[in-house]
């Protein structure tokens, strides 16, 4: 149990490394032939389950001296006979499915009960994977990837970036048709990678889908790879500064291959005092008005946001909630539930979300984040709206994402008391 003081943050901290670019990055450097390096990696609860389920093929990785990671892939992968624990990542169970399947015929994960409920099985039907799932075990198997695929982004395109990531081990073109006319930021950043790492593709757009061809007998090229500063976990503290008496943020890029970059966009449509400088981003305290926001292509945006807008005085609004469902929680209804006990006003109807904000919240609660990092962090966020204090219960679930958030916090100033 954490009590989370009334406290307005200001400072300067570094953004911690993309935990989406981590988990990329890790898989391609396992598909080159020689030993890739990794410059300022996430290592958290996610990317170390990746890392374990690498090792079992026989990848070896190693820090330098300078915190350089560096990954060895095995001159020949070894079959894998255990079975795969992906503890609660999404990301790490979506992209190897397809990686595993390509080496041997059948493989076992295993997870969080709510890990294993989140993966749409009909995703895995269209690119012909059988599956056996139960509370705790995905037993998966195919008889081969054909050459030319299609799939739909509309739940989590983790799923398509396995099999883009694995595309290039097969010895002909492969064609994947992705059933949405717009290339997703996340599909790009996995496109990004692959590029950096010497993959050739080209992409055809047509009015309701959009076509990757990724060219025959390719080779990941070894390569060293720098890290981006994270701006899903760093919307967390733009928003506590921005609400407080102002952050400076080093280590985000501006523009960057992560979509969640969008925040800085949507944080000055709202009124806010924004400087982007180099690899650093300063945000002031500000009068902010309501927000519109789509978060289909921003989904991990959508809590932080959606708490900013519950402080907002007057009505914001939120569409493109499918993708907060089957995330850590049911982010939607637990994001609402929590602003519900701040005392923001909220409206859900269909796809749409209207939230009217209020000054300050009384306080004086427990919050339940529902073993989600992302709630966890987003309730710390509005410290400086609490009139008492608030509070959360197994703040730990941080770690998943962002192992040294509460340090940071308190470096901004964030005053915590852990309670037993």
């Amino acid at each position: 149990m954490l009590q989370i003081q009334p406290s307005s943050l200001s400072g300067t901290i570094s953004a911690p490394p993309s935990k989406s670019l981590t988990h990329r990055v890790l898989i391609a450097s396992v598909l080159a032939n020689k030993p890739s390096e990794i410059i300022n990696p996430l290592i958290s609860e996610d990317t170390k389950a990746t890392i374990q389920a690498l090792e079992l093929l026989g990848v070896k990785f190693s820090f330098k001296q300078d915190g350089v990671l560096s990954v060895i892939p095995p001159q020949e992968i070894k079959p894998i006979s255990t079975t795969i624990d992906c503890r609660e990542s999404g990301s790490t169970l979506r992209f190897l499915i397809p990686l595993i399947l390509y080496w041997q015929k059948d493989a076992t994960f295993s997870g969080t009960k709510r890990l294993l409920n989140r993966l749409n099985t009909e995703d895995l039907k269209q690119i012909g994977i059988q599956h056996i799932r139960n509370a705790s075990l995905l037993k998966v198997s195919t008889v081969g990837f054909g050459n030319q695929l299609t799939m739909s982004d509309s739940a989590s395109t983790q799923l398509i970036s396995g099999v883009l990531l694995m595309a290039p081990l097969k010895k002909k073109t492969m064609q994947i048709t992705i059933l949405n006319p717009v290339l997703d930021p996340y599909l790009d950043m996995t496109l990004s990678v692959m590029k950096a790492f010497n993959i050739n593709f080209f992409l055809k757009q047509n009015s309701d889908s959009l076509k990757v061809f990724i060219d025959e007998y390719q080779n990941y090229a070894p390569t060293r790879f720098t890290i981006e500063g994270d701006y899903s976990q760093m919307a967390n503290m733009l928003v506590a500064g921005v609400l407080g008496k102002g952050v400076t943020i080093n280590n985000l890029f501006f523009p960057s291959v992560q979509g969640d970059y969008r925040i800085v966009d949507i944080l000055q449509a709202s009124g806010a005092d924004i400087t982007l400088s180099g690899s650093s981003v300063s945000i002031k305290k500000s009068l902010l008005k309501p927000i519109k926001v789509d978060l289909t292509q921003i989904p991990d945006l959508g809590p932080i946001l959606m708490g900013l807008s519950a402080t907002i005085e007057g009505t914001s609004y939120f569409t493109g909630l499918k993708r907060l469902i089957k995330k850590e929680s049911n982010r939607l209804l637990s994001t609402i539930r929590i602003l519900n006990q701040l005392g923001a006003k909220t409206v859900l109807k269909n796809d749409s979300l209207a939230i009217t904000g209020c000054a300050f919240f009384a306080g004086g609660i427990t919050i339940n984040p529902d073993n989600d990092h992302r709630l966890a962090m987003m309730v710390a966020s509005l410290a400086s709206r609490f009139e008492k204090p608030v509070k959360l219960t197994n703040p730990q679930v941080v770690a998943k994402s962002y192992p040294y958030f509460w340090r940071d916090y308190q470096t901004l100033g964030g005053k915590i008391n852990w309670e037993d």
